[in-house]
């Protein structure tokens, strides 16, 4: 794993996409996201926080991902994701597309979101 002090423009927003790269939300530099991973996955709920490498790729926790290699990990595990209650609520931070925001990869390719997320 490399130091994060190793990539140009560390500090940006991540943006969080299925693997069809439609964009699901955004989220600022050093704010965290909930995975729910399915039951009998035995990792259950887990909080990362998330850093901007570049507009491509995101550290979230200890490890270095493609934006579409996260989605494509997320999907083939079944797992959901979904900015931290932090970012909820009137000054919620996160850019989210018009619309209700799928957070579930796996629905999104029949088009049924499972997880929807409006800020308050």
């Amino acid at each position: 794993m490399r130091d994060r002090s190793e990539y140009p423009g560390a500090a940006g927003t991540i943006r969080f996409i299925d693997s069809d790269y439609r964009e699901l939300f955004q989220i600022p530099d050093g704010a965290s996201i909930t995975i729910a991973y399915p039951p009998g996955d035995g990792r259950g709920t887990l909080t990362r926080s998330c850093h901007h490498i570049d507009e491509a790729h995101v550290r979230i926790g200890d490890n270095d991902y493609h934006i579409c290699e996260f989605a494509e990990r997320m999907e083939a595990l079944g797992a959901r994701y979904e900015p931290t209650d932090q970012l909820r609520g009137a000054a919620f931070p996160a850019t989210i597309r018009s619309g209700p925001l799928p957070l579930i990869c796996p629905t999104m390719r029949s088009g049924t979101p499972s997880w929807i997320l409006t800020p308050s």
